[in-house]
């Protein structure tokens, strides 16, 4: 019976790439080739040409099989069946599950009016459960398993969904677990922030052992917005050696857009100085730069605040950004300062508004000028007005341009 069965499927290899070899005698171009193949030939065909690294074969394939998939549910079921084969070969097995989900970040299937009443969910659900399972079990391949919790995360955002990327967090391969991590991200339910937080803690003494598995957790906790985390991933920031796990962690407190963490991410940027390598430094001062970039609002709103305090420390945040998006509403806010009875803070606002763009900084710093009485200020406000064109002499505009 098996010897049987052998010899049927090395008949259907055979004749599937005989049509392929009649074609090309012909000189038929490779799409109409593949037209005369059955569908149920298709995916031997792709499998062979995935193993014999043919690219412009597998392309042609998998263009083809998204055509027929438009009208025929049953290439989905067949797509599934070789996932779940792990005899199948590993590359073809990603392919494939690369197909299940659409660019737009929706399941590719046949529109529903073409499927019987249900069949489309059900084959949803066929599909979850399949690839679940595949997810959690440990001997298959870690490129299938990593790309399958991707797609877990795509496809469905169903509560047991948020459970299996929960559990795979504890996969003892990092390639596995950090993509689990970055499914929950896409999965966007905050059920899930206990978990993460619960790995990054057993994580957090040696973040560097697993790195990308705590960058991935840091930043899904960014996305969720979990405040519970700021602590360890502060932590984590000030503790590592890796500066992408820095980047991560700084990141990770800017898309929380919390007013509080705002401090926080400015004396981790004055902190970078313990990168040793240049490089390494410069990554860590964009990413705090990008992380404060993130919270612009936030810093913006700050500079109208009455205390002393908080307002110089928003217009240090102001000139660290080397500019803003809203730079009239930012230009609007400093002004007041100008005339602030602080010298450090009018100081500060003077100099942080001569590095804008916008024409109305010279008139707004020359009136200024006018009325300030204070030697200090006046000197500050004639070398931040030399810097945009204007130069003064003995208290006299001689050249601006």
């Amino acid at each position: 019976m098996k010897t049987t069965w052998f010899l049927l499927l090395l008949f259907t290899f055979f004749l599937s790439y005989c049509h392929l070899a009649i074609a090309a005698e012909s000189n038929l171009p490779l799409p109409e080739t593949l037209q005369i193949i059955d569908d149920s030939d298709m995916l031997k065909v792709l499998e062979q040409a995935v193993i014999e690294n043919k690219s412009d074969m597998v392309f042609a394939v998998i263009m083809e099989l998204r055509k027929r998939w438009e009208t025929n549910p049953a290439i989905g079921d067949m797509i599934l069946e070789s996932i779940d084969d792990k005899t199948k070969n590993e590359s073809y097995r990603v392919i494939l599950l690369n197909e299940l989900v659409m660019p737009q970040g929706m399941v590719r299937v046949p529109e529903k009016r073409l499927m019987a009443p249900g069949q489309q969910e059900g084959y949803q659900k066929r599909m979850v459960k399949m690839l679940s399972a595949r997810l959690e079990d440990t001997n298959d391949s870690s490129a299938v398993r990593g790309e399958i919790a991707i797609s877990l995360g795509v496809i469905d955002k169903s509560t047991e969904t948020v459970r299996v990327l929960a559990r795979t967090l504890k996969d003892t391969d990092e390639e596995v677990s950090s993509r689990a991590a970055f499914a929950l991200k896409l999965v966007g339910d905050k059920e899930a922030a206990p978990d993460l937080l619960l790995r990054l803690k057993e994580l957090m003494n040696n973040p560097d052992e697993q790195p990308d598995l705590v960058r991935r957790i840091m930043v899904s906790l960014g996305r969720l917005e979990d405040e519970k985390a700021i602590e360890t991933t502060q932590s984590i920031a000030q503790k590592t050696n890796i500066v992408e796990v820095f980047g991560s962690a700084v990141h990770s407190l800017g898309i929380m857009h919390k007013p509080q963490l705002i401090s926080t991410i400015l004396d981790l940027w004055n902190s970078t100085d313990r990168f040793s390598f240049s490089a390494d430094k410069a990554m860590a001062n964009l990413s705090c730069w990008s992380a404060m970039r993130e919270n612009e609002g936030m810093i913006i709103e700050m500079l109208n605040n009455p205390t002393p305090e908080i307002a110089m420390r928003a217009i240090q945040k102001v000139q660290g950004l080397h500019g803003v998006d809203d730079e009239d509403t930012a230009i609007d806010a400093l002004q007041k300062h100008l005339a602030s009875h602080d010298q450090g803070i009018k100081i500060l606002a003077i100099q942080t508004l001569a590095t804008f763009k916008s024409s109305i900084i010279k008139e707004l710093l020359l009136e200024a000028r006018k009325t300030e009485m204070d030697t200090t200020v006046l000197n500050v406000l004639d070398n931040s007005l030399m810097r945009i064109g204007v130069v003064i002499i003995d208290g006299k505009v001689i050249v601006s341009y």
